[in-house]
């Protein structure tokens, strides 16, 4: 099932340990960040600063920053390009791409600029097979150095295509929030799937309750809330109010915060993180202010979230507390704290296999043409990615 390889594959990320690394490496690194991506900053100044406090790691990283506004693709290249040239100049070319941007014109400026160039890149963009289009149509050498890495945020919507085709859905109603990145999803979430559905964004032009009733006016009885646990809760509360949990109506909760288990029943004013008979009725939830209360009773609500294996939480909490990394949902921070990692390890490990080509060939910006382009061979970033394995920096 697509829901349990993206988790395994998230838990392999996280919960695995490094390789033994003892040879000196300075790494030129290019770091891109969406303006609106202030988690995946935060988290990679703390990666830099675990390797600068964990000497034996051996890393020097040598980074230059761009970070990429969502409207104006022409500004943002013209940024790329200059830091670019700039780093040729100086003869520092980048090693590596760092690239976080979340979607959009960002996102797409991004995979453009580094496929032209031949630049290695690790990103954790949003998106699916296809959604990337400028990385849509990769040959197999670039397919090799072009690589994403799908982050906790878009499994989220991924997860409502699981279910719905586990359970042969005929019809949903997905509801979201600014938490989640739809963009991208609109036409490809349920494609190929015969399924009638309408995706909508909370608040974003009625009231809930009126929201929740228009969906039913289109013959919708399988919802799905995808987001934080205030606007799960909103929803609950005014399904409850609009009558909307009779035994003929299906409700699904997806989020990356709190730790519940995986079938809630609602009972009236609380959720319960343990179930006593059926039931349950209440939820300390850390990574919010608040608890997950609605006003709903005798309702059954599949709720997914994100629970860390027992062997990383005490690591976890070392990383927060000790270098200072933060940042809600904590499974988000986590993760690109150890992208930061992962991209730079792989890189160390290549150049101490000698993988890595000592005399790439780079063009600036303005040198570049469509007919002669740069091209790279045997140039394997993804195996070396794949190789090395990652728990919180250990």
């Amino acid at each position: 099932m697509e829901l349990r390889n993206g988790l395994s594959l998230l838990l392999i990320l996280i919960c695995t340990t490094l390789p033994c690394i003892v040879n000196t490496t300075s790494i030129n690194v290019l770091f891109v960040n969406d303006i609106e991506n202030e988690i995946a900053n935060n988290a990679f100044d703390v990666a830099l600063k675990y390797l600068q406090r964990n000497t034996d790691i051996d890393i020097q990283p040598d980074v230059t920053r761009v970070t990429g506004n969502s409207t104006d693709a022409r500004e943002f290249l013209d940024q790329l390009c200059k830091v670019y040239n700039d780093s040729l100049e100086e003869k520092k070319a980048p090693h590596v791409v760092i690239d976080t941007t979340i979607a959009g014109v960002p996102s797409e400026v991004v995979k453009a600029f580094t496929s032209a160039l031949g630049l290695p890149t690790l990103s954790a963009s949003h998106g699916q097979d296809g959604d990337l289009r400028q990385w849509r149509n990769l040959d197999e050498e670039k397919s090799k150095f072009l690589i994403q890495i799908m982050p906790p945020a878009d499994m989220l919507p991924e997860a409502i295509r699981s279910v719905v085709y586990e359970q042969n859905i005929s019809n949903a109603g997905v509801l979201f929030d600014d938490s989640v990145v739809m963009d991208h999803k609109y036409k490809s979430l349920l494609q190929n799937l015969p399924t009638r559905h309408v995706i909508i964004k909370v608040n974003e032009s009625m009231p809930v309750k009126k929201q929740i009733q228009k969906l039913r006016d289109l013959d919708i009885f399988n919802f799905f809330i995808v987001g934080r646990l205030s606007t799960i809760k909103d929803v609950l509360d005014n399904a409850n109010i609009n009558k909307f949990f009779a035994p003929h109506f299906a409700w699904h909760a997806f989020t990356l915060v709190c730790s519940f288990r995986a079938v809630l029943r609602m009972c009236l004013g609380v959720v319960h993180a343990e179930t006593r008979n059926g039931m349950v009725s209440s939820c300390l939830c850390p990574q919010e202010d608040d608890q997950l209360r609605c006003s709903c009773k005798e309702s059954t609500v599949i709720f997914l979230h994100p629970e860390p294996e027992s062997e990383c939480k005490d690591r976890l909490k070392e990383i927060e507390e000790t270098y200072g990394l933060e940042g809600k949902p904590e499974i988000t921070s986590a993760f690109y704290f150890d992208f930061t990692l992962k991209a730079l390890l792989a890189i160390k490990s290549m150049m101490d296999k000698g993988t890595y080509p000592k005399d790439m060939n780079y063009v600036t910006c303005d040198e570049y043409t469509e007919d002669n382009p740069p091209v790279r061979t045997d140039l394997d970033y993804r195996t070396a990615i794949i190789e090395v394995r990652v728990m919180y920096g250990t």
